[in-house]
């Protein structure tokens, strides 16, 4: 293959953090600001970014897609416009705001959890940072023993383990919710 001889632009790239949408209120005395407004849905990356950790965000989006389709069918089978009342977009950004907060904050949370690696200076995991005890490796050993006795326990449960993988399959894991 040919040899590189020189960048030709800056390296681009985004900070891979999470981000959602927020509201307050319900019904009339809502504020804008959640997954809809008069006429606008967001859906997607539009209402909520977040590592790409197993397809999660696309999962996310998909349902979002899902259920404001299933609302809009539902809006002009009854003979409602879907825009000109909050009745069908309230009950799109509810839905979907409790389903986006969950996702989003399980994957930021896992994300955390897994991808303590010691690679930021100065950080607790950091083998740098021994607080004067030199005990900075024993840390490190920690928080891998931890993880490795959450993903044990979580294994031995069957039941445990299926929800957890419904949920992250989009679905509503069956006798949890």
């Amino acid at each position: 293959p040919p040899k590189s001889i020189g960048i030709v632009s800056p390296i681009l790239g985004f900070d891979l953090t999470m981000s959602h949408v927020v509201t307050s209120g319900h019904g009339s005395k809502a504020t804008y600001g959640g997954y809809t407004s008069p006429r606008v849905a967001l859906v997607g990356d539009a209402a909520h970014t977040m590592h790409p950790m197993a397809g999660q965000g696309l999962n996310l989006g998909m349902g979002d897609v899902n259920s404001l389709a299933n609302l809009i069918k539902e809006a002009v089978d009854s003979g409602m416009d879907i825009g000109g009342t909050s009745l069908f977009l309230d009950r799109y950004n509810n839905e979907r705001m409790l389903k986006g907060w969950g996702t989003v904050g399980g994957v930021h949370s896992l994300h955390e959890i897994f991808g303590c690696s010691g690679s930021v200076p100065g950080s607790v995991a950091d083998g740098s940072y021994d607080g004067g005890k030199g005990s900075a490796g024993g840390l490190q050993s920690l928080i891998g023993y931890s993880r490795s006795l959450g993903m044990n326990v979580v294994n031995g449960m069957p039941l445990i383990r299926r929800a957890l993988a419904e949920a992250a399959a989009g679905a509503t894991p069956k006798g949890f919710m």
